[in-house]
């Protein structure tokens, strides 16, 4: 086995996103950044407007926990080690900003893992980043849904 890579020099290209890897290393650290950015938000959110919100993203933070767990194991296999590096978490001052960013942020998601979707992948890694994609575009509808009830 060769030298292990860092996921960091994977995503650092000169003209821009290209390999597998290099996406499943982005998709790596945005969904550390959203772990982070809906964790604060569900505080903010529960605070401002009701604890029940909290609970909604809570179950959004652990899938993209999952997600984070799926894409480690995926770039171990490529002998890429994998990053810790977080993808810049947003914040606001007003619930419906918040939200709108956590939209955003999975849109961001489903784009990035679609993507990834054009390679020629093994089915065990298509199944997995197609399971992946679609939770995002759940979770973008749940997110959707809490935008209409602020």
């Amino acid at each position: 086995m060769g030298r292990s890579r860092t996921a960091q020099a994977e995503v650092e290209p000169s003209n821009g996103y290209g390999s597998l890897e290099e996406l499943m290393a982005l998709a790596l650290q945005h969904e550390h950044g959203a772990m982070v950015q809906y964790a604060n938000h569900a505080g903010l959110l529960s605070h401002w407007i009701n604890p029940i919100f909290a609970t909604s993203i809570q179950d959004i933070i652990a899938d993209e926990v999952e997600h984070a767990v799926t894409l480690v194991n995926a770039l171990a296999v490529r002998d890429v080690t994998p990053t810790l590096a977080v993808w810049p978490p947003r914040s606001g001052n007003q619930a419906r900003e918040l939200i709108l960013m956590d939209i955003a942020a999975e849109q961001g998601a489903v784009e990035l893992y679609s993507e990834m979707l054009e390679y020629d992948l093994d089915p065990a890694l298509r199944t997995a980043i197609t399971r992946i994609r679609d939770a995002e575009i759940l979770h973008r509808n749940i997110f959707n849904d809490l935008l209409e009830k602020v």
